[in-house]
């Protein structure tokens, strides 16, 4: 703020200097004072009117402010003086695209995922030995780690209905399809579905940034083996707060109640009924425009009939985001492939303390320590099409030799936004 009075006075004693006044512009807009960034880049358009970039700049601040009609118009600008970068181009085809969504109440978004992955360990088997009634034997085939691949497929959906108010708060239905067929452990194909519904309320308190405030409800029903294995039920909050202009603070919580069926292969599965609860809270910041960090810590307990299935569980993750510049940069025949390539990574722990002993294995009560590392490259091949691979590396020390393990894993897929 100390800067941007001293570049505005700088600017009535120079104002010819229009290098001072786009620096002005910028400034004002980091500051979110989008107000006198207007005015800015409107006075360098009374200098020079053939400026494609600051017409770009002046449509995303007015769509910030509301004015979708002349955001839209200095943005179509925009677009038809010059020959913008294929990432400007995208970036005005974006918000041309969201003025054309706020003119209904209306929004639906999603995404669909397919393809294979290979994993070293695909039935989560013990590495060597196990224990039965406290006696070491030696794994056998089914029971020990053996590698595998399976086939997935992942859809994802969003609807958004505007409850047109000056706020901006909103009613949305958030829901999940997941389904996998493995090659050789084929008593673990899965299927999984979860849909979330709860309103949107946008706070904006006078002396910090917005803050957005979602109760919702949730089921989740899952399948295994092509039969019924489980279903819950509950309710969660999410709170996030855009407590700096790069940093923003998140709450997330739930809980559910869940019951599990005894299925043909997991005769017992109904011990774990019960419940659970979470509590999840950390930080996103962009370290510039290119690079976004996240961390957060968690806390959970998971209530069941049988205490060997219920624990207590603390951990946390960091990840890192990243926009590559593409190999393709500047093609002109190839445009989707010119978009900026994305890289993340992430880092999950989590320590679990279980309730009670499984005397059917030992009389020591488990515990162990989980450790998650995965990385995944994605490039875009067409408008709304990209290409991902991902690396995974998965390691749970347990003090029971049966829960034991660490899996490597690979994947290569297909992902299409609409």
């Amino acid at each position: 703020r100390a800067r941007l009075e001293t570049m505005f006075d700088e600017i009535l004693k120079n104002p010819t200097n229009l290098d001072l006044t786009y620096d002005y512009a910028r400034l004002a807009t980091a500051a979110g004072d989008y107000e006198a960034a207007i005015t800015a880049y409107e006075r360098l358009l009374l200098f020079n009117p053939s400026l494609p970039r600051v017409k770009a700049e002046l449509g995303v601040l007015y769509y910030r402010l509301g004015s979708f009609d002349t955001a839209k118009a200095y943005l179509e600008q925009a677009l038809s003086e010059g020959d913008a970068p294929p990432a400007a181009r995208q970036r005005i085809e974006s918000f041309l695209a969201q003025i054309a969504n706020s003119k209904t109440r209306h929004l639906m978004s999603g995404s669909l995922a397919f393809g294979t992955r290979y994993q070293t360990n695909g039935n989560a088997g013990p590495d060597g030995q196990i224990l039965v009634n406290d006696v070491l034997f030696t794994a056998d085939d089914g029971t020990a780690g053996e590698d595998d691949f399976n086939m997935f497929a992942a859809l994802s959906g969003r609807y958004v209905y505007d409850l047109g108010v000056d706020s901006g708060d909103f009613f949305a239905v958030e829901g999940t399809l997941y389904g996998a067929r493995q090659f050789k452990f084929t008593e673990l194909d899965v299927e999984h579905a979860r849909i979330v519904a709860g309103p949107g309320f946008r706070i904006y308190p006078k002396a910090s940034g917005p803050v957005l405030f979602r109760p919702s409800v949730r089921l989740t029903y899952a399948r295994l083996d092509d039969e019924s294995y489980n279903f819950a039920y509950g309710a969660g909050i999410d709170f996030s707060w855009q407590a700096f202009d790069e940093t923003s603070l998140f709450v997330n919580a739930f809980a559910e109640a869940r019951e599990y069926y005894a299925t043909t292969e997991r005769t017992t599965a109904d011990t774990q009924d019960g419940a659970a609860v979470r509590f999840t809270a950390g930080a996103l910041h962009n370290l510039n425009d290119r690079v976004t960090l996240r961390g957060e810590v968690l806390a959970g307990r998971v209530y069941a009939f049988d205490p060997s299935e219920a624990y207590q569980e603390i951990g946390g993750a960091i990840s890192v985001s990243a926009r590559l510049t593409s190999p393709f940069e500047g093609s002109t025949d190839m445009p989707a492939l010119a978009s900026p390539w994305s890289l993340s990574t992430s880092l999950n722990y989590a320590h679990r303390d279980y309730e009670g002993a499984n005397t059917l294995v030992s009389a020591t009560v488990r515990q162990e320590d989980e450790i998650r590392i995965e990385g995944t490259l994605a490039a875009p091949i067409a408008k709304q099409w990209s290409l991902f691979a991902t690396l995974g590396y998965q390691n749970n020390a347990a003090n029971l030799p049966n829960n034991d393990y660490d899996n490597f894993s690979a994947t290569l897929g297909a992902n299409m936004r609409f």
